[in-house]
């Protein structure tokens, strides 16, 4: 008799087949679609978070350019995936941000006045290289991810369907703002990347320009990858017809430039910078100025110590650090000489002296005023031969006038005292009296001044007359030349200046009568620098003494001119006449 075989174990082995395969199943359907799906959720979330890095990129370089000082921001580049026990995960995706070569910048027919005009006076400027600043992202799943591109004249994200999102161009209003990356840079990553921005040319200095020829437009040409049509709503709020001044634009798309054309007669303020990322070299400089931030030449008072600068610039209009120069004496004719005063930089002094540029591009050297008023240039030179940086001569007065005035509000003699008051308002920067001069004093007879001038003949109607003529009762000056000129019989000169009162309503007038005569020339005494100071838009009364009393009377009249020298070199010249009670 046969027995036939257990099967129950068979059945078993089938279930458990039937499990994997369907394991398998599940496993693949994860993998195949939950997988990507869950990646394509992760990409997204870091393409958001990457575009608020870059955004804070952004500002991080427009206050590079605003202030010259950089701070690095976090970019998470790209991004990692979850870790997966049984699925598996493609590569992470990596993000990169590097530069682009674009090409040139052109700017044609702008002028500039000072010392700008280096640059811009007419011609066409080319030597602005440009590449674009690109952002973009390597996903697995995410298909509408942005790339964020920041050309020289304008930021905008572009999408794979063709949206653009745009941010303001480099026109707004009358102000032009052109900034460049003219470095190349590269930074790739599935992970985070500090990016600091550098100031290789900034802060940007703001520059006026104007058209230089009559009537002719300003023409800038940027390179750029956007089409017209972006442009055209870009620029449509800058237009002439809609209150702004674009004349006109286009783009090239064979070149891929856009030309705009800037409405003629107005001026405009062109702003230039350059941008790097971590270590880069300062741009070269260019040009110096001499005296920054002075319309005129450097003033020290006589005696004292004072500053003689230059700021250095490079093509873009910005201060460069660091520039190695030397400073020297020079006459009108550029040859080197021995300077009445003397330079001092930190342990050096002398007639040259070496000096560097700090942050702000700005070189200075301390000089020591000779003590008589003077005029001197100082010439800085750069210290290396193959320097393309010309050198620049800077002036500094010792004493003369400077760019602050003091005017006189009236004036009185008094002949039997032998004083002179002059009511002066200081309508500058706070300064004290440094000294006085009394360059001429003359005694004119009344038929004299009579006979030349047709005034009337008697003492009391030429003061009346000079009066009127020169507002010399309601504070003004009057006119020296109507009774100086060929005048023929001078009997009398008063003596020199003894004592001087700065009298500013305060309780105790600070009077000062030992005067030092200085070397050389300048003024004919120099008080020391112990009188009360002038506040600004204060009224003062400066009395001064004469070595002798007079008489006035009998058809005569006193007319002296008289300088005053103030600190900051400033001097200013008055005249004043004297004249009897009884006249």
């Amino acid at each position: 008799m046969r027995l036939v075989g257990d099967q129950r174990g068979a059945s078993e082995v089938v279930g458990a087949i039937l499990v994997f395969g369907l394991l398998v199943m599940l496993l693949s359907i994860i993998q195949l679609q939950a997988v990507p799906n869950a990646n394509a959720g992760v990409e997204y979330e870091h393409s958001q978070t990457a575009q608020g890095d870059l955004d804070r990129l952004d500002e991080s370089i427009d206050r590079t350019v605003e202030t010259g000082n950089s701070e690095g921001v976090g970019v998470q580049l790209g991004t990692q995936y979850p870790t997966r026990l049984v699925t598996f995960n493609p590569p992470p995706p990596e993000g990169s941000l590097r530069t682009e070569n674009r090409g040139e910048i052109q700017i044609d027919n702008a002028s500039a006045s000072g010392p700008a005009g280096v640059i811009f006076n007419g011609g066409e400027r080319d030597f602005y290289h440009s590449h674009s600043l690109v952002y973009e992202a390597d996903y697995n799943e995410y298909d509408n991810a942005a790339r964020r591109v920041r050309e020289v004249g304008i930021g905008y994200d572009e999408f794979r369907d063709g949206t653009v999102v745009r941010t303001q161009p480099f026109i707004d209003g009358a102000t032009i703002e052109l900034v460049t990356f003219n470095r190349s840079f590269e930074a790739q990553s599935s992970g985070s990347e500090l990016i600091e921005p550098t100031d290789v040319s900034g802060p940007a200095t703001t520059v006026p320009v104007n058209n230089a020829a009559p009537n002719e437009s300003i023409r800038i040409e940027v390179p750029t990858s956007l089409d017209n049509e972006t442009w055209s709503e870009a620029l449509k709020g800058e237009l002439v017809e809609n209150g702004g001044h674009v004349e006109s634009f286009s783009v090239n798309n064979t070149t891929d430039r856009l030309v705009v054309h800037l409405e003629p007669g107005i001026t405009y303020d062109l702003r230039m910078a350059d941008i790097g990322f971590g270590e880069a070299d300062s741009e070269e400089p260019l040009y110096m100025v001499p005296s920054p931030g002075s319309e005129g030449p450097a003033s020290v008072d006589v005696g004292r110590e004072g500053s003689v600068s230059v700021e250095v610039r490079d093509k873009y209009n910005n201060p460069v650090g660091g520039v190695d120069l030397t400073a020297e004496f020079i006459d009108g004719s550029g040859t080197p000489i021995d300077g009445n005063g003397v330079l001092k930089t930190g342990e050096q002094s002398g007639n040259r002296v070496n000096v560097s540029t700090n942050a702000s591009g700005v070189a200075t050297v301390t000089y020591e005023a000779p003590s008589s008023f003077d005029s001197e240039l100082v010439r800085f030179s750069p210290t290396r031969n193959n320097s393309t940086l010309n050198p620049t001569a800077a002036q500094v007065l010792t004493g003369f006038a400077g760019d602050q005035s003091v005017v006189m509000r009236g004036a009185a003699g008094v002949p039997d005292e032998g004083t002179v008051t002059l009511r002066v308002q200081n309508l500058g920067e706070q300064r004290e009296v440094l000294g006085v001069e009394l360059n001429s004093a003359k005694e004119v007879t009344a038929t004299e001044v009579a006979s030349r001038s047709g005034l009337s003949g008697t003492l009391g109607g030429i003061v009346d007359d000079l009066g009127d003529l020169a507002g010399i009762l309601s504070g003004g000056e009057i006119d020296f030349g109507l009774v100086g000129t060929d005048v023929s019989k001078v009997s009398y000169t008063p003596g020199n200046i003894t004592t001087i009162t700065v009298d500013n309503g305060s309780d105790d007038p600070a009077t000062y009568d030992e005067f030092v005569a200085p070397q050389g020339a300048g003024p004919s005494f120099v008080t020391g620098g112990e009188l009360q100071s002038l506040g600004v838009g204060e009224v003062a009364d400066l009395k001064l003494g004469l070595g002798d009393s007079y008489e006035v009377g009998g058809g005569k009249v006193f007319v002296a001119e008289i300088t005053v020298y103030y600190t900051g070199g400033q001097s200013e010249t008055y005249q004043v006449q004297f004249a009897g009670a009884g006249s």
